[in-house]
């Protein structure tokens, strides 16, 4: 996990600066702009639903449209929590590589979704496990 640094600020501050000034389409760093990149995120993190719980979702979705705006000041503090989604997929994939431990039984009617990006966020981690097979 990465730890914040003193010039993590600076940094962001600058490369945000030279987004919104030098990039070859003008854009505004607003709310509606930072809710993309949000949307985005979330779904480079937990593209098949099954890492992160409807409750995270719902802790992150309050900081949605203050992405933006703490990247220009370099404010990371409040954005900590999204880091923590990375971690919590990594814990997934390892849970997942466990599962693929144990001798597969064919003699049920079992079934498993291949695309889960439609699907809703699970509510609780026993069905986010079971979405990928106990």
């Amino acid at each position: 996990m990465l730890k914040e640094e003193p010039q993590h600020a600076t940094v962001s501050e600058r490369v945000t600066s030279r987004f919104t000034r030098s990039h070859y389409r003008q854009f505004d760093l607003d709310n509606a702009f930072s809710a993309k990149i949000f949307d985005r995120y979330l779904n480079l993190l937990d593209y098949s639903h099954n890492v992160l719980l409807a409750s995270d979702v719902a802790k992150f979705a309050a900081k949605k449209t203050k992405l933006a705006m703490s990247c220009a000041a370099g404010n990371w503090t409040s954005l900590r929590p999204l880091q923590h989604g990375q971690q919590r997929r990594f814990e997934r994939y390892q849970y997942a590589l466990k599962v693929l431990e144990r001798p597969m039984d064919f003699t049920g009617n079992d079934n498993f979704n291949l695309d889960r990006s439609q699907s809703a966020v699970a509510k609780r981690r026993g069905r986010a496990e079971q979405a990928v097979g106990r």
